[in-house]
């Protein structure tokens, strides 16, 4: 596992149930990875999940933009963005 550009891993140890950057997926508290980029801290529910974030996340983030989502009522899990 690596830290991609401008991406660096952090202790999920404390973080409270939430929701995969990635895949949407659940995740229980102090489970999966933490990651900061850009300033933000970002979860994963798994190692692939992170390192798709980390080798691209600037591309991963942008297809929340738009109609991403499908109609679908949904936000990040640290409330950067919604899909409403």
């Amino acid at each position: 596992m690596h830290d991609g550009p401008g991406v660096r891993l952090v202790s999920a140890r404390l973080e409270p149930t939430g929701r995969c950057a990635v895949c949407f997926g659940e995740i229980e508290p102090g489970g999966g990875l933490s990651a900061i980029y850009a300033g933000r801290r970002y979860r994963f529910r798994c190692r692939d999940c992170y390192e798709l974030f980390a080798a691209d996340p600037s591309a991963l983030l942008t297809r929340h933009d738009g109609e991403c989502c499908r109609g679908h009522d949904v936000s990040s899990p640290m409330s950067e963005w919604t899909c409403d």
